[in-house]
């Protein structure tokens, strides 16, 4: 909160932070509760989920633990809650295998695509790490994506892309 301050009119989290916790059998109910911070003018809606975006079958996030995966429903009831000119921005874990990022990245932001029927989506990568950033805002999304571009024109790393 300290550090977003000179950026931001307001920040809004599900209180108390830290002790919320995100569990598969009440999935519905956290989306309920954070539905009204979603459909704030102007938001910005970070997400981080423990793994990141839906990936393989239902079987296999049972497996895995479904709480750390983000779902398509899910990304498309956020997009539908959202007022105009807000963003939602996805902390994306990539494989470890560092050939496989390029490409996973931009499939991650072609499922996003489909699964908010959104054509503003934008990536930031750097390393195993993605962030990706839709917005339902032609404008907005021009300014994401000149954001997105200074920011990697000042990082010193050669395993940064923007998308």
């Amino acid at each position: 909160r300290e550090w977003l301050s000179p950026y931001v009119d307001d920040y809004s989290t599900l209180e108390p932070v830290d002790s919320t916790w995100f569990r598969a059998e009440s999935r519905g109910e956290y989306w309920e509760q954070a539905r009204a911070l979603i459909g704030r003018e102007s938001t910005l809606v970070f997400i981080d989920p423990d793994t990141g975006l839906q990936t393989g079958t239902p079987g296999y996030r049972r497996k895995a633990g479904p709480e750390k995966y983000l779902l398509n429903e899910e990304l498309a009831g956020i997009y539908g809650a959202m007022a105009p000119r807000s963003a939602v921005m996805i902390y994306q874990h990539l494989q470890r295998n560092s050939h496989r990022h390029d490409d996973d990245t931009r499939k991650k932001i072609d499922q996003v695509k489909r699964a908010m029927n959104c054509e503003h989506v934008h990536a930031y990568r750097e390393a195993d790490l993605a962030f990706i950033l839709a917005s339902n805002d032609a404008d907005l999304s021009t300014e994401i994506a000149e954001a997105l571009t200074a920011y990697a024109g000042k990082r010193p790393s050669q395993s940064n892309a923007v998308y």
